[in-house]
């Protein structure tokens, strides 16, 4: 198996789907600022420890072995010992970038073969991306943790003129758990066993109901 033709790219989909801000390069979070949803932080940062992860090794070895032999005839006074210095930076590059870093290293340092530090630069510049989203995903998760721990207890008022502004916001929501409680049929039989409504809602249904009522809660919650 050709390693140089088979390195997968990383499967991202969340990363993706914020990619607008996990860009962001200020790293103050401001009281207001909108944050990602808690969840999906932590599976950007899941992602993104992932893409993060170093080549294997016989990897490495076969992109350091390349980016010896594109300076031709230049030969360094200790071959061994520079191969091995190459190979030892490219171990710290993750495997997909590492096509991407034979290249950028060739083209950075065209005449001259590079030291291990101009090689872990290069490395270091294809990574940011990556150490940038899992930095913004952190620092919202401690936002998150912040905003939570600073929350004022409610009082019963502040309570029901927040169901008020979420009946608007979800009415989708409240309409579900309104129509649950309404129709017949959702009331175990005296047998036992759970009975569905007309439109096949049964007592099985409401705990799932109830974990889907509370996330797009929380999601209101949360964007307010």
């Amino acid at each position: 198996m050709n390693d140089l033709t088979t390195i997968p790219r990383p499967r991202t989909p969340v990363t993706a789907r914020h990619q607008a801000a996990l860009s962001n390069t200020t790293a103050a979070i401001a009281d207001n600022q909108a944050l990602i949803p808690a969840d999906e932080c932590r599976a950007i940062v899941a992602e993104m420890q992932a893409a993060l992860l170093p080549a294997r090794a016989e990897v490495a070895a076969e992109h350091a072995r390349l980016i010896v032999a594109a300076y031709g005839t230049q030969k360094p006074d200790n071959p061994d010992a520079y191969a091995r210095l190459v190979t030892l930076a490219a171990t710290r590059c993750p495997a997909d970038l590492l096509p991407q870093l034979v290249d950028e290293v060739t083209r950075r340092h065209p005449r001259f073969l590079p030291t291990k530090g101009e090689i872990e630069a290069v490395i270091a510049d294809l990574r940011t991306k990556r150490v940038r989203a899992l930095s913004v995903a952190e620092a919202h998760l401690k936002a998150h943790a912040k905003r939570q721990a600073e929350r004022p207890k409610s009082t019963p008022e502040e309570r029901e003129a927040m169901l008020a502004r979420l009946r608007q916001r979800c009415p989708e929501v409240f309409g579900l758990a309104s129509a649950a409680r309404r129709m017949p049929g959702t009331v175990a039989s005296a047998g036992g066993r759970a009975s569905a409504n007309d439109d096949g809602i049964t007592d099985a249904d409401i705990p799932r109901l109830r974990e889907e009522m509370a996330a797009q809660i929380r999601e209101a919650v949360d964007g307010r």
